[in-house]
């Protein structure tokens, strides 16, 4: 993760988050919780598109190469 500064009266160590990209502050263990709960986020969202996409094919829906309904 990458450290920045942000000037608003007092320094402050901000993260940005790897997975969402948002500017995070806390200690270790929150950043993790939140690196996981961004993680956990996208893994269910991709089950999701995963389970849908099968159910199109499944179907007779036409699916291209990157799993788009045509």
């Amino acid at each position: 993760m990458y450290a920045a500064r942000e000037r608003s009266g007092e320094d402050r160590d901000y993260t940005t988050c790897p997975v969402c990209s948002q500017m995070i502050n806390g200690s270790p263990e929150e950043l993790n919780e939140h690196v996981e709960l961004c993680l956990n986020r996208v893994s269910t969202s991709l089950v999701a598109v995963i389970i849908l996409t099968m159910a199109a094919v499944e179907h007779g829906d036409n699916v291209n190469k990157q799993g788009l309904l045509m």
